[in-house]
């Protein structure tokens, strides 16, 4: 059975066989390799057709052989650690070094929207994790971060190899990069495939479900505002203001009419914003006004009566 996959990201074929060639110096001498280029998700999917679902590859680009000794340490540990775990080994671009900053549930948000550089020079996938995502609109390399993003999503724990590899710069961009428009199709992906309670824990959900719901909506929809898909992010707005009327769900409204040339959109909708702040602000310190008077005088008159 196949135990690594070289993914070629530029290189071309002579770069897949020198790849091929290295790793061959620190495996197993039975092991079973192969070389792919990153767009060969047919060939992929053959492959992995043979496999059970809990078996595990590990996927080495062929821009991250530099360092043999790093590698060294990564291969190792597949074979005698985690053989049957999803694991990734963090990266070096130059002297930058590319990690990722949570692999917990509660952080995938903000990881799928801001993590514009992923560090998968080495990855360890289960094969039902990446399964599902081989398709001909997505490369092997991003059919693997979203598999990742499965594997956060079903709380398997994403162990990490224990060697930062480095990066060739010459193709380091394209090996990890994930653009604007990829985000934004990731994060709707975990969207549509997660709870929102999931996927926003700090909420209090058992005492304030719709203002939750309304915070965390307003949340998604500024971030897919901020990633160009202004479409996602008016679908949030839509369900956050029927849970709650907000003044930041007016102001990112006024924000997306002005991107859309709807200058007089913008203005109300900016005006409308303030005075729902107004109202809210008023509505605070009455209230405060309140629970003072009723705090305050009954022991007013205990120390003026009594």
């Amino acid at each position: 059975m196949i135990s690594i996959i070289v993914i070629d990201q530029g290189k071309g074929v002579l770069g897949r066989r020198k790849a091929l060639d290295d790793l061959k110096t620190i495996v197993p001498a039975d092991t079973i390799m192969e070389g792919l280029d990153d767009s060969n998700t047919e060939r992929l999917c053959s492959l992995l057709s043979d496999m059970h679902d809990d078996e595990c590859v590990l996927f080495v680009n062929s821009n991250s052989t530099n360092d043999m000794d790093a590698m060294a340490i990564v291969v190792n540990s597949f074979f005698n650690e985690y053989h049957k775990d999803v694991a990734y080994s963090p990266c070096r671009l130059n002297d930058e070094k590319i990690d990722l900053i949570s692999t917990e549930l509660k952080d995938l948000v903000r990881v799928a929207a801001d993590t514009d550089v992923w560090p998968i020079g080495c990855v360890s996938m289960r094969v039902d994790l990446l399964r599902k995502h081989i398709q001909e609109e997505l490369s092997i390399s991003k059919s693997i971060i979203y598999a990742i993003c499965d594997g956060i999503m079903q709380h398997i724990d994403i162990k990490k190899f224990n060697a930062w590899i480095p990066i060739d710069t010459d193709f380091g961009d394209e090996t990890c990069m994930m653009y604007t428009e990829l985000r934004a199709k990731l994060l709707n992906y975990i969207v549509n495939s997660c709870n929102i309670e999931d996927l926003f824990p700090q909420h209090e959900w058992d005492k304030f479900g719709e203002e939750s719901a309304a915070a965390s909506y307003h949340t998604l929809a500024a971030l897919f505002y901020k990633l160009k898909d202004i479409e996602d992010a008016k679908e949030c707005l839509s369900f956050s203001d029927k849970l709650e009327d907000s003044p930041r769900s007016l102001a990112l409204r006024a924000l997306i009419a002005m991107q859309d040339g709807e200058s007089l959109g913008a203005v109300a909708n900016l005006i409308s914003s303030l005075q729902c702040y107004e109202a809210r602000k008023k509505r605070q310190i009455s209230i405060i006004c309140l629970l003072s008077r009723k705090i305050w005088k009954p022991l007013i008159h205990i120390y003026t009566v009594g």
